[in-house]
């Protein structure tokens, strides 16, 4: 068998068809030069100079002194001489000729190429070429699509006009597809941002085709509430990030990666535990007093969790904000989440695989101060409280903790490296498997997840499962459908302590405290109980397994109705969702030690209770969803009309059994070994509720310039009484492309286009807004508590039912009237665009109590009526710049959001101060007293108004609001900013040049506050630690101008819930870098492979702020938080 090949040039490979042919592995742009005409004349120059030379070494270099391609049989040069020879500016036929002399090839000059053969083959040269290129392509068309900017483009879409043949490029933008004997060779290329182009295949030339990236938003598709829409049609507020773009990001939470992507969307994490480290989502900050959560909706199903999702996956996710969301009425008040999974496609079936392992590290973690610092400082703090008080700590024990001379009594305690790994790994795999036929086309992958916890008893860990199988099949030419299965397996594992519990005995402890001894027995901590983290962290105090199993389906069938009108469809969705979860938590008592000082034995203790005990805990739900739509779409000339009709269900239910077992005589983890008689408790409950719901929504554009969508849904929702059960929600909005307008003369400007909405939108999942914030149903009922014992009758408990909740007979809906105006504008040839929109959220209706009291004996509790109001007003920008220069492609964009609520009316007490009231204010504002600084002297403390307790020099000084000379409850004033930042941003940027590829995510948040105290800003709270940053910051007469109070081990004035403690939480963090490496076809298409990508991603690699101890995420308080995590991963993706 012959072959072709060209020095020093790369090949097409698995792009064109294995075939037993005369040749083979030929390069498109060789074959256009070989049906060149022969060159007329060879200009070249060649110089040699050289003794014993391989034969191709010579032709190397006459390629690279002419510019010229060689091509040849690799066999070819087998058994040829070395050449020896030494010429000096000879021309290109005369260089050959002496560089082949005695070997029995000869040559050809076609235009640029050069080919060689042997002496031996008949054939003519230009002949043979011709002969082998139309045999190549006798049925198959080969070829190469590039960008504007002459770069190849991966993942084109090419398929044969007409049918569902179908392929895509490759890395290096090539492509190859069979086209069947009596098809016309008309192809389509289509690819995201790029407008879509037909090419008619001239003969048997091979395809080079130049795309060209969208000049208008006419092309661009997003997902919108029950279908999708051309971006140029949109006129509500939407907001999308592709699938691509957020695998980018190491975040094992899917939450977590869209953190500073989105404008309009909050992303707050505030734990970093594995299998608990989502972040909080809200759309457009706070508008309620209870749950503020937008609703999620997984290909179109409402109500699926977003966070467990494999990002391998996802297609896209968008973000509906405005009158956009309106379609989902009843839960929509909050904002919409589409999230939208990858489907198959017609050609080849593909397989990928994407694999990464990294590294976790707390983002920051506080510093306490040593065992000597403790031991002295703590000293000055008793002195300072009680000037007389014999010091705690001697002389020779504070030089025992320096010189270390005694660490078993004079230990020197780093209670976090003791607890704490540096790192703790992370392992990501996806095996994905797409492509499909023209009746079938499917996706499917499999993945796996693996978290360890930060503990170094490593008893914590978090295993996710999951499968996706996506298939879309056609029946007939107007009968489609598709089935959907996703499912996956959360395994949650943790010590029997809790993360909470053992951070809280992690920080407490100061350094004076030993964690072990020197012979290696573990000791308790500072209290009685004993408790030490890193018995507590470990399986030694138990364990908590909990396993979640989660079942995902959807059907939908679709008819296209052309026997009715054409463009009219009905379509049918069912889905039915099931969860089945069961948690195991032991708690088992474990042993310590305390060394006797006095006699130096080392006293065997037990903590965490006397003996083990079980709780179990089952939950089992199941959720249906139905759906029948009918769509009309269809274009008369300049007239765009479509329409929607639907009604939908949801049933849920769910029913969970509880029990706990104490006593037990063997440490098995069984319910039924533990004490049967007492010591144990049962329960359990059920939950079910439904909706029904009916949606209109009719679309018009006149020469897509003149946009008009009115909309219109009811819903019937089972926690309201039959007479309010159901509400309607309207909502319109309306378009105007300016850029269309015969006028509109701007050139820098591609596409203008201006928005409006009006909506009002409903919320039926009202939450009590009390600490637990639970789910309130059925309030139109009186509500009864069971009390196994709250009556005695004839000396012996008798079980009573008694009156709890009044009923409120008129509860109602929960509504949201938004207005929205925005701008979308494209420019500079599609480099530039920006968007811009400015919101009013009016939320009335809220659940709320009356200040009417009701005496405690009666056991009744006012009902919570529709009475608050909420308004909150804000703005969004994006703004992107995306070119290239050369073959370096760069981008760079940003986002920024405002949003800021109002309480416009709140039932109150009239007898609160205006100046204390929440009216006026922001939802979540709390009190505080004012920190004006720091009393300096005794002169000063006599001067001001009467504080808390018995105040010294150093202590914190307050505002007296109200004037009455002294500082108590009336004086607290309420501070605007929360935890819930009003200003969210994000800026990326990156590039791309020949395989290589880099992208970086910044994020933050403005107009936000962290309150810390106890633990985490008090000095020895409770006998506990002090924070390093103390040290040398606190008040003494010499440091009168300290960050921090004097030291103390009690005081009632400085712990007050006051502004000092309150910290400026504004943060600027980089969430996410990424660096990749694309290998080119040509080094990989040999083993089978169409792509091979090696990178290394980050995430919160780096984070600026001012509270420096703990991350500016952390919640409100004293510290008692698994810590959030930063993430170095590396990782592999393969194709083929």
């Amino acid at each position: 068998m012959n072959e072709f090949v060209k020095v020093n040039t790369f090949r097409i490979g698995n792009c064109l068809p294995s075939k037993t042919l005369l040749y083979m592995k030929l390069t498109v742009f060789l074959l256009v030069a070989c049906l060149h005409l022969q060159a007329k004349s060879f200009s070249q120059k060649v110089t040699l100079s050289g003794r014993n030379l391989k034969l191709d070494k010579v032709l190397q270099m006459i390629k690279v002194q002419t510019g010229f391609d060689v091509l040849y049989n690799p066999d070819l040069l087998k058994g040829t001489q070395l050449v020896s020879l030494s010429i000096k500016d000879t021309d290109l036929p005369t260089a050959l000729e002496l560089s082949l002399k005695g070997q029995p090839i000869e040559f050809k000059i076609l235009h640029n190429t050069i080919v060689l053969k042997s002496v031996r083959e008949k054939t003519d040269i230009p002949e043979l070429i011709r002969e082998a290129y139309s045999k190549l392509l006798a049925d198959t068309v080969i070829g190469k699509v590039v960008g504007e900017n002459g770069q190849a483009l991966t993942g084109v879409s090419v398929v044969v006009k007409g049918t569902q043949i179908g392929t895509s490029t490759n890395q290096d933008g090539f492509f190859r597809i069979a086209i069947p004997a009596g098809t016309p060779k008309v192809l389509i290329f289509s690819y995201v941002g790029m407008q879509t182009q037909e090419f008619t295949v001239q003969g048997d030339m091979p395809v080079s085709l130049t795309l060209k990236a969208i000049e208008s938003e006419q092309e661009e598709i997003v997902v919108v509430a029950y279908g999708r829409q051309k971006k140029i049609s949109v006129t509500g507020s939407v907001a999308t990030v592709s699938g691509s773009t957020l695998r980018q990001s190491p975040a094992t939470n899917l939450s977590n990666s869209l953190a500073g992507r989105l404008p309009g969307l909050v992303a707050t994490q505030r734990s970093g535990e594995p299998g608990y480290d989502g972040a909080g989502l809200r759309v457009r900050g706070v508008s309620t007093l209870g749950d503020n959560s937008p609703l999620v909706i997984v290909d179109g199903i409402p109500g699926r969790s977003l966070s467990q999702i494999n990002p391998n996956d996802v297609e896209s996710i968008s973000i509906l904000k405005d009158a956009a969301a309106a379609a989902y009425g009843a839960r929509s008040a909050n904002g919409v989440i589409l999230v939208t999974t990858r489907r198959g496609v017609s050609g080849k079936t593909s397989f990928g695989y994407t694999g990464s392992y990294g590294l976790q590290i707390p983002t920051r973690l506080p510093e306490y101060v040593n065992s000597y610092d403790f031991a002295r400082l703590y000293n000055q703090a008793q002195k300072n409280d009680n000037p007389n008080a014999t010091p705690i700590f001697s002389e020779e024990a504070i030089q025992k903790y320096l010189d270390g001379s005694d660490r078993d009594r004079y230990p020197n305690t780093n209670w976090i490296k003791e607890s704490l790994r540096p790192s703790s790994p992370q392992t990501q795999h996806t095996l994905t498997m797409r492509g499909g036929t023209k009746q079938v086309r499917f996706f499917a992958s499999a993945g796996y997840f693996d978290q360890d916890g930060i503990w170094k008893g490593n008893a914590t860990s978090f295993k996710r499962y999951n499968f996706t199988s996506n298939v879309d099949f056609q029946i007939n030419a107007n009968f489609t459908g598709s089935l959907d299965l996703q499912g996956r397996q959360e395994n949650r594992n943790y010590p029997g302590v809790g993360a909470g519990t053992i951070f809280s005995h992690i920080l407490r402890p100061g350094a004076i405290w030993p964690a072990r001894y020197s012979n290696g027995l573990l000791a308790g901590a500072y209290n009685n109980a004993g408790q030490n983290p890193i018995i507590e962290s470990s399986n030694a105090s138990g364990f908590t397994d909990d396993k979640n199993n989660v079942l995902q389906t959807r059907l939908t069938l679709r008819h296209q109705l052309p026997f009715i009108t054409k463009g009219l469809s009905l379509e049918g969705l069912f889905a039915f969702d099931k969860s089945y979860r069961h948690s195991k938590s032991w708690s088992t008592p474990y042993k310590y030690y305390r060394l006797n000082t006095t006699s130096g034995e080392f006293e065997q203790k037990q903590a965490n209770g006397q003996s083990p005990s079980l709780s179990e805990y089952y939950q089992d739900d199941r959720n249906s969803y139905g759906r029948l739509t009918l769509d009309y779409l269809r274009s008369f000339g300049n007239h765009d009309i479509s329409a929607v009709v639907l009604y939908e269900f949801e049933d849920y239910f769910a029913s969970s059994l509880n029990g706990f077992r104490r006593n037990y005589a063997i440490s098995l983890p069984y319910m039924n070994l533990g004490n049967i008689d007492e010591n144990l408790t049962n329960g359990g409950n059920s939950r079910e509720y439904g909706r029904k719901s009916w949606f209109g929504r009719v679309n018009y554009g006149y020469e897509d310039k003149y946009l008009v969508e009115l909309a219109l849904r009811a819903d019937k929702s089972a926690n309201f009484p039959e007479h309010s059960r159901l509400g309607y929600f309207p909502a319109a909005s309306v378009g105007w492309v300016l850029s269309k307008e015969r006028w509109f003369k701007p050139s820098f400007i591609d596409n203008l286009k201006l928005r409006g909405s009006w909506s009002l939108r409903g919320n039926d999942v009202l939450f009590s807004g009390d600490a637990d914030n639970k789910i309130i149903r059925f309030q139109y009922l009186s509500l009864y508590n069971f009390n196994p014992g709250g009556y005695v009758l004839n000396d012996a408990p008798v079980a009573t039912i008694v009156p709890n909740v009044v009923a409120n007979p008129d509860i109602t809906w929960e509504k949201a009237e938004t207005y929205n105006v925005g701008f979308d504008a494209v420019g500079l040839n599609n480099k530039l665009s920006l968007t811009f929109d400015y919101f009013i959220k009016k939320t009335r209706d809220i659940l709320d109590t009356r200040v009417l009291q009701v005496p405690d004996y009666t056991g009744i509790i006012l009902p919570r009526e529709n009475l608050s109001k909420v308004s909150t007003r804000g703005f969004e920008v994006e703004l992107a710049y995306r070119d290239h220069i050369g073959k370096l492609n760069y981008f760079i964009s940003g986002n920024i959001a405002f949003a800021k609520s109002k309480i416009d009316y709140r039932a109150e007490s009239p007898n609160v101060p205006e100046y204390q009231k929440a009216t006026g204010h922001p939802v979540g504002s709390g009190l505080y007293y004012d920190a004006i600084g720091l009393f300096q002297s005794e002169e000063e403390i006599e001067k001001s108004p009467t504080q808390f307790g018995n105040l010294q020099p150093g202590d914190i000084k307050y505002r007296d609001i109200n004037n009455d000379g002294q500082i108590n409850g009336q004086d607290r004033i309420v501070i605007d900013k929360t935890q819930d930042p009003w200003t969210t941003y994000g800026f990326s940027l990156g590039a791309d040049y020949k395989g290589f590829d880099i992208s970086l995510l910044f994020q933050g948040a403005l107009n936000s506050n962290l309150y810390l105290s106890e633990e985490a800003a008090f000095p020895f709270f409770n006998g506990g630690n002090l924070l390093q940053s103390w040290v040398g910051n606190s008040w003494t007469p010499d440091n009168t101008s300290a960050k921090y109070p004097r030291l103390f081990l009690a005081s009632s004035n400085n712990t007050q819930r006051s502004t000092f403690w309150l910290k400026n939480a504004n943060y600027l963090r980089l969430k996410n870098l990424e660096i990749g490496y694309n290998f080119p076809a040509t080094l990989i298409n040999k083993w089978s492979i169409t792509g091979l990508r090696i990178f290394a991603n980050g995430l919160n690699l780096f984070t600026i702020d001012q509270i420096k101890t703990f991350d500016p995420e952390y919640p409100n308080g004293r510290g008692w938080t698994y810590p959030q995590q930063k993430v170095v991963n590396l990782g592999i993706n393969l194709q083929f």
